[in-house]
C-alpha cells in the first residue's frame, strides 16, 4: 500500500530574485530528467517512508539520484509531507526553520 505524498506550500519556493533563469539549452535539457527522478523518488517515499534516515530531529532525507538534491520529510505521517526539495550544499538552517 502506498501513502499519498503532499508538498507543503513552502517546499516549492526557491531562491527567487537572486538569479535569473538558467542560461543555455544544456541546463534546460535537465528539467525533464530531474522531474522524472523526483517523481520516482516521491513514489518510493510514498511506498516506504521509513526507509530513509533521520538527519535532524524527526526529519528524514532522501537523496535524488543523479542530482545533488535532497528531499526532506518530517516524521512519517499520513499523508506523507515533503518539507523541502533542496540542493545538498545549502545550509541546514534553510530547511530547519521549516521543520
Amino acid at each position: 500500500m502506498s501513502l499519498p505524498v503532499v508538498l507543503r506550500p513552502g517546499s516549492q519556493s526557491g531562491r527567487r530574485g537572486k538569479r535569473g533563469p538558467p542560461r543555455g539549452a544544456g541546463r534546460q535539457a535537465w528539467g525533464k530528467p530531474f522531474l522524472d527522478r523526483l517523481n520516482e523518488l516521491l513514489a518510493r517515499i510514498g511506498a516506504l517512508p521509513q526507509l530513509y534516515g533521520v538527519v535532524w530531529r524527526n526529519v528524514r532525507a532522501a537523496r535524488l539520484r543523479w542530482f545533488t538534491y535532497v528531499v526532506l520529510l518530517p516524521r512519517p505521517r499520513r499523508p506523507v509531507e515533503v518539507l523541502a526539495v533542496i540542493h545538498g550544499s545549502r545550509a541546514a538552517a534553510t530547511w530547519q526553520a521549516r521543520a
